[in-house]
């Protein structure tokens, strides 16, 4: 029984021991695992709680440079609008923008082109483009997107990190007009993050929604711009402002971490804060080795107890320590903050605040440790924070706003003129935190925004005031059409009561249009309208006249603002239109005497032609006489005659020439001629008629002379009508010098000397009169007295000027200036270097063929007979009348035909027409011989299909060659003359 007993009393012992140790093992099992459990949820608290507060620092910090950034876009538009003017200033608003931030290195604006335009670092930026840049390509593409932060990047000047973030600007319509951009401190993030401590393996991230990673603590290079869209933080995972935990490994080193992320309240950031696993369950580590030596041990009951107690002891202490850490941790993370914070747990006690509460309120109004936060604003009341107020109504209401539970912000100023944003901030943990921001610089932009408009205000009063005292109607319309402003003569012009601030474009003109204002627009009202809208919105500056119903014109323009509104002038142009009007009939009754006067010298040209051809035609031939009957006498009377009729032909083409010149249809063909290849041509054309007439002519080689810009031809005859004019009136063995010289203002200077009789002073000022021969109209010296008034018209027109100098018995001389062309000098054309010289050639005359001649005047007929007679083998056919002319073309095909233009019945046109639509006739040369010897005639004979256009009076030997080149050819030399 005893044995029974104690078999009894063992089993009971032993089941106790075994149920105490039972106890004993599971207590410690369970412990084990609550302070595993319990190891992780503070890790995971304190993960959240870190995340918090790293989020509101973030958002806090973003905000601060979001409120930057829209104070820049507000001074662009300040700039833009021209209410802030002047580098210096616009540099100055930059940098209080700057200042007032801890984290802005620089900030400032770019153009629609991404060329950088202003900058708080330079007052005076160097040039800079950044439109292949991420922040200003964002903007590009996402023109409805907020801020933007970019990737950050190591500086190119000090090598630190440094961060963009950028906004959006537009103009006045909506346009992309550039972004607005600051760079902040990558080690302002860096040594706050630093400042949180979770052990040892703390980690902090700073990422865009996007995943790429902004900031990194530790810092690694290779972790800034990395995209964690993989990561199991962004995978499948609602992101939002409440604080969540992942546990994952690290893809670096493969080691468990407990994570918690947040995202930012207003920028799309996320932050994490991360703790090593083993940082987190140090505790437990210490649980488990205390359980296993307690449970080797059993030492029962009791010391299960006291280990009970020990852990709960323990457990005190943690959560003392956790506290401790904790208040830390919010002391470090204030003291580097730009705001002043103060914290109030969920009794609204004070339990943590920073350095800058008490610098902004004082020593004696800071608060002491658990002090209640109706305390604090009882204290502040009385002090006059919160102004003339009473003082419990103002606690009251700040209590309600506390024990809310909601986010609440406002401005006040504190009697020493400081302006303080405050936001009281709920915390998840039922905690309360009120940060004060100091805004008093962006309280002084905003007046000085204020007072900028209204010097905007007053200057539109000015311009107001300017624009009433122009003596024209002015209009300024905005961009919607309504009119903004109208001057005193616009609303007097054509105004009454519509014409008031804000009456639409098309009211307005319908308005003047119905009232039978515009005379354009009887019958077609609707229509005139739209006409002027159109005219009116295309705003480029157009000049538009309109006439009134009262016989006055007004001249329109319109021009569009940079705003899009149109600014529009209305001119009165009465006068000027009547002096057009008068201009263009004097014009008309001009250009009628000018075709008189070419009719008529036209007609006067053949009819004095016509004869002089007769005449110079049989002298010349006379003075061949063959048959060597004439006498000396005779061959003399024969040449007087000539000379005579040569002398009328002359004086005929020179009066052609003048009044050629004086109406303006001799164009001239200005080129680059040398002066070289001038007095060249010229020296070759006038030795022979100086050695003739004992007169030495020295051309003079233009070394140093640039070429001038003339009229190769025309320059020509004006060269020699001097050169000739000096050979002329000079003595006998006198001389002829020809020079060119360079003129200082660049012009070239052609000379030219003679050693002959002078011209008289008093006659020297109708020199280059028409027809005034200045006393040598009885010398015995051919002459007309129109050449130098040609010259003089002739060098005007050719952009140059010609005087003269002179004294009787010692000379004269006479000058041409033209321009200078410096220009590159083109090669000549090969054509002319293979040019032939005609003097040259060998004399040629045609040997047999035959020539039909059409002609209505007996004596050309027989002076033709004359000429034809001359050449050997040559027969001649004539005929008197057109349709004779055809028949005899048509039969016998001659070999030539000469053709008068002025035919009774049908003009040499119309017969040449026949001739070349008949094939038997359609290839045969055909010379025309006309009196009509304007250039214009001459142009219009050569289109029309001519051979050759020959003018009356004929030159024998000009015909003669015509003639040698559609008949066979032989040399003069075996002719028998």
């Amino acid at each position: 029984m005893r044995a029974q007993e104690k078999l009894r009393t063992s089993r009971v012992v032993v089941v106790i021991v075994l149920t105490l140790a039972a106890l004993v093992v599971l207590s410690k099992v369970y412990l084990v695992w609550r302070a595993h459990g319990d190891a992780l949820v503070r890790a995971e608290r304190d993960t959240r709680n870190a995340t918090s507060i790293l989020a509101e620092h973030a958002s806090r910090t973003f905000d601060g440079v979001a409120r930057a950034l829209d104070a820049v876009a507000d001074l662009r538009a300040d700039v833009e609008a021209g209410r802030l003017n002047g580098a210096t200033a616009i540099h100055d608003s930059l940098r209080s923008i700057h200042g007032a931030s801890p984290v802005i290195l620089g900030i400032g604006w770019t153009d629609a082109g991404g060329n950088r335009l202003t900058s708080s670092l330079f007052r005076d930026p160097p040039p800079l483009n950044v439109a292949d840049q991420e922040p200003f390509r964002f903007h590009v593409t996402h023109p409805g997107a907020g801020p933007h932060v970019s990737t950050p990047f190591r500086s190119r000047i000090d090598g630190t990190w440094i961060m963009p973030v950028s906004r959006r600007l537009v103009d006045a319509e909506g346009r992309f007009a550039g972004i607005a951009n600051a760079i902040l401190r990558l080690d302002y993030f860096i040594d706050f993050y630093k400042a949180i401590s979770l052990g040892p393996g703390t980690g902090v991230i700073l990422a865009r929604s996007d995943g790429v990673v902004l900031v990194r603590v530790p810092m690694v290079a290779d972790w800034i711009g990395r995209s964690l869209l993989g990561s199991m933080m962004f995978q499948g995972q609602t992101i939002g402002p409440v604080p969540a935990n992942l546990a994952t490994a690290s893809p670096t080193d493969g080691r468990d971490r407990i994570l918690a992320y947040s995202a930012t309240s207003e920028f799309p950031l996320v932050i994490a804060a991360i703790m090593l696993r083993e940082d987190a369950l140090a505790p437990f580590q210490n649980v488990l080795l205390w359980a296993f030596v307690e449970g080797t041990l059993m030492i029962g009951a009791l010391l299960a107890g006291g280990w009970v107690i020990a852990t709960v002891v323990r457990r005190r202490a943690a959560a003392a320590q956790e506290l401790e850490e904790t208040s830390a941790l919010l002391e470090s993370v204030f003291a580097v903050t730009n705001q002043a914070i103060i914290v109030f747990d969920r009794d609204r006690r004070a339990v943590a605040w920073n350095k800058l509460l008490a610098d902004y309120f004082g020593a004696g109004l800071a608060p002491g440790k658990g002090a209640p936060l109706h305390e604090m604003l009882q204290a502040l009341a009385v002090e006059g924070e919160y102004g003339a107020r009473d003082v419990d109504a103002s606690v009251t209401e700040r209590l309600a706003a506390a024990h809310a539970g909601k986010t609440v912000r406002y401005e006040r100023e504190r009697p020493n003129g400081m302006v303080l944003e405050v936001n009281w901030l709920p915390l998840p943990n039922g905690f309360l935190a009120i940060a004060h921001s100091d805004i008093t610089h962006l309280k002084r932009a905003e007046k000085s925004l204020r007072e900028s408009e209204a010097q905007a205000a007053r200057t539109l009063a000015r311009l107001k005031d300017a624009v009433d005292s122009l003596v024209d109607s002015f209009f300024l319309w905005d961009a919607e059409e309504r009119l903004v402003v109208a001057n005193r003569n616009a609303v007097g012009g054509l105004g009454g009561d519509m014409l008031v601030p804000g009456v639409r474009l098309a009211d307005a003109i319908a308005l003047h249009v119905r009232s039978g204002r515009f005379p354009a627009a009887a019958g077609r009202e609707e229509a005139y309208i739209q006409e002027r809208l159109e005219q009116i919105r295309r705003a480029d500056g157009t000049v538009v006249e309109v006439q009134r119903n009262d016989g006055t014109w007004l001249a329109t323009w319109d021009r569009r603002t940079q705003e899009g509104g149109i600014v529009s002038l209305r001119v009165d142009i009465t006068k000027a239109k009547l002096r057009e009007a008068e201009l263009a009939a004097a014009r008309l009754a001009a250009d009628a005497a000018s075709r008189a006067k070419s009719d008529f010298l036209s007609r006067m040209s053949h009819e004095l032609r016509t004869p002089l051809n007769a005449v110079i035609g049989f002298s010349q031939m006379l003075q061949v006489d063959r048959t060597g009957n004439l006498t000396e006498r005779q061959r003399s009377y024969c040449s007087d005659i000539e000379s005579g009729g040569r002398h009328l032909l002359a004086l005929v083409n020179d009066v052609l020439d003048l009044a050629r010149i004086e109406s303006g249809k001799d164009r001239m063909s200005l080129e680059r001629v040398a002066a070289s290849d001038a007095l060249a041509s010229l020296k070759s054309a006038m030795t022979v008629i100086a050695e003739r007439s004992g007169i030495a002519l020295r051309v003079a080689d233009p070394v140093g002379v640039p070429d001038c810009r003339a009229d190769d031809m025309r320059l020509h005859q004006v060269l020699l009508n001097l050169v000739s004019n000096a050979i002329k009136y000079n003595r006998s063995g006198g001389s002829v010098d020809v020079s060119a010289e360079a003129m200082p203002d660049d012009r070239v200077r052609f000379v030219v000397a003679d050693t002959g009789i002078g011209i008289a002073e008093a006659a020297q000022k109708e020199m280059f009169e028409p027809f005034h021969r200045l006393g040598q109209e009885f010398s015995g010296i051919d002459g007309t007295g129109i050449g130098l008034a040609i010259c003089r018209r002739l060098a005007e027109a050719m952009g140059g000027s010609i005087g003269f100098t002179s004294a009787v018995g010692a000379g004269s001389t006479f000058w041409i200036e033209m321009p200078a062309d410096r220009s590159a000098r083109t090669a000549p054309a090969e054509a002319a270097e293979a040019g032939i010289d005609a003097a040259s050639a060998p004399e040629i005359l045609p040997v047999g063929g035959s020539i039909l001649y059409i002609e209505d005047n007996p004596s050309n007929m027989r002076l033709m007979e004359l000429m034809v007679s001359a050449l050997p083998g040559v027969a001649l056919l004539t005929a008197t009348a057109p349709h004779l002319g055809l028949d005899l073309a048509r039969t016998h095909r001659p070999d030539l035909i000469l053709l008068d233009l002025h035919l009774p019945g049908m003009n040499g046109y119309e017969i040449l027409a026949h001739l070349k639509a008949m094939p038997e006739t359609a290839s045969i040369p055909v010379i025309a011989l006309t009196a009509a010897a304007m250039p214009s005639d001459v142009r219009r004979g050569l289109a029309a299909g001519f051979f050759r256009y020959l003018t009356k009076p004929i030159d024998v030997k000009e015909l003669l060659s015509a003639i040698g080149e559609c008949l066979p050819l032989a040399s003069r030399d075996d002719l028998a003359m």
